[in-house]
């Protein structure tokens, strides 16, 4: 028997592709905890000092105007403190945002620097 697809698995591997994957972002940055949310993705990056600002969750949510609102958090002991957000964001500018507030790299080759909404 298949399973149906809901519209926020679609959307959430949507978001992964646009983020180069999330093989790559497993292996560049070491993301885990893929899940699908309401109208995006969520995802975890390993803890403390590792990246910026000890951000450790990601999440990228589709708003109605086709665009993305990128939150950048830290959790401990079950308190979420937001970091950074990005709202208004094209899906071309994902991979250079995540680069930009968690310090981590997607790609081996250095990217050319994005117009940061919002800033």
């Amino acid at each position: 028997m298949e399973t149906q697809r809901t519209r926020n698995q679609e959307i959430a591997e949507i978001i992964g592709q646009q983020m180069g994957g999330l093989r790559r972002l497993h292996v560049f940055t070491g993301a885990h905890s893929f899940t699908a949310i309401n109208n995006g993705l969520m995802f975890r990056i390993p803890g403390k000092g590792f990246a910026k600002d000890s951000i450790n969750l990601v999440t990228v949510t589709l708003t109605p105007m086709d665009e993305y609102i990128m939150t950048f958090s830290r959790v401990r002991g079950g308190t979420v403190k937001e970091i950074r957000r990005y709202e208004g964001v094209y899906c071309d500018m994902l991979m250079d945002l995540f680069e930009e507030a968690t310090g981590l790299y997607l790609s081996f080759n250095s990217r050319t620097s994005v117009v940061v909404p919002n800033d």
